[in-house]
């Protein structure tokens, strides 16, 4: 737990401390009279481990090797006590480690492996919702699996699946927050899922809807408190929704009717939004924190400032 603050505050620190985490709760499944309990925090922890390993530190090999282990304690003490509903709420977090840890390779065998193991995690939390529906924390939970699915699925390029596993997030998001409207953590769950809505628009050509989706996650995310904002998760949710309404002005830009006025907007307002994605990008690479995915991504969003300050350029050129 120590580790993930850590990493959430912006500190590659966080690695270490999990690390300890992991050491400490496999030698203490050694002593004697060591429990299922014990096991199952162990799993758990090599799980919150092994996914920081891979996304982290893009250590792939140790990253699947503490994944592999977390997935398989769990699954054997799920079988052994099937009711023990900590145990598969546990099991549920571990496939969606495991799932993340495949699908940041980027390659198509892992990303298809990101996805049964993303199905995976839907399927225990929908069964743990059956058995324990007075938790609400199963539903949240949910969200956010539906919110990683689509996101591989994106990947994968199924866009039709994508598009069906982030409506299912956002309207499951937005029932949780009508009921709860003060609780945080389901409005921030809800930022995440418009803003993955928003990306499959914009890279379905679906502009103005990808416009509207990604303005609704800012929005959303401006009536989160202060402190929840500034948290790393939080942020890297709501800088997608700007990458997204910055290229899809972009594109809408350049391939809608002339406008110019219209045009000449939407194209500033790109350029300042992507400008603040790169800037958060270096953050992250500055602070060794995803540091591969940064970097390709200031890559692709450089391009994407020459292409759009281009066609600012001839814009303005043409109203003159």
């Amino acid at each position: 737990f120590l580790g993930r603050l850590t990493l959430e505050a912006g500190d590659a620190d966080g690695v270490k401390e999990t690390e300890k985490a992991a050491s400490i709760a496999e030698k203490i499944t050694r002593l004697p009279g060591a429990n299922f309990s014990d096991r199952r925090n162990l799993g758990a922890t090599l799980a919150e481990y092994g996914g920081i390993l891979a996304v982290v530190k893009d250590d792939h090999a140790n990253a699947a090797i503490q994944l592999t282990g977390a997935v398989g304690i769990l699954e054997t003490l799920a079988r052994e006590n099937p009711a023990d509903l900590l145990t598969r709420a546990r099991l549920a977090y571990a496939y969606e480690r495991a799932a993340t840890g495949a699908e940041v390779t980027g390659t198509q065998e892992n990303l298809r492996r990101a996805i049964e193991l993303f199905e995976k995690s839907i399927a225990t939390t929908e069964s743990l919702i059956r058995d324990d529906a007075a938790n609400l924390s199963h539903q949240q939970t949910l969200v956010k699996q539906y919110n990683n699915a689509a996101r591989a699925m994106l990947k994968f390029g199924e866009r039709n699946g994508a598009r069906d596993k982030a409506a299912k997030g956002s309207a499951l998001a937005a029932r949780l927050v009508a009921a709860d409207p003060g609780n945080v953590g389901i409005a921030t769950m809800r930022v995440s899922a418009l803003a993955t809505a928003a990306d499959i628009e914009n890279k379905s050509g679906q502009f103005e809807n990808a416009i509207a989706l990604a303005r609704e996650a800012i929005a959303a995310n401006a009536r989160l408190p202060e402190q929840t904002r500034i948290g790393l998760i939080v942020r890297e949710s709501v800088i997608g929704a700007m990458r997204s309404l910055g290229e899809a002005n972009c594109a809408l830009a350049e391939n809608m009717a002339p406008s110019r006025a219209r045009r000449s907007n939407l194209l500033k307002e790109a350029h300042t939004l992507l400008v603040q994605f790169r800037d958060f990008k270096r953050e992250l690479v500055d602070r060794k924190i995803d540091a591969r995915d940064a970097g390709k991504a200031i890559e692709e969003i450089d391009a994407e400032l020459k292409k759009c300050d281009a066609l600012m350029v001839r814009v303005a050129f043409a109203a003159g």
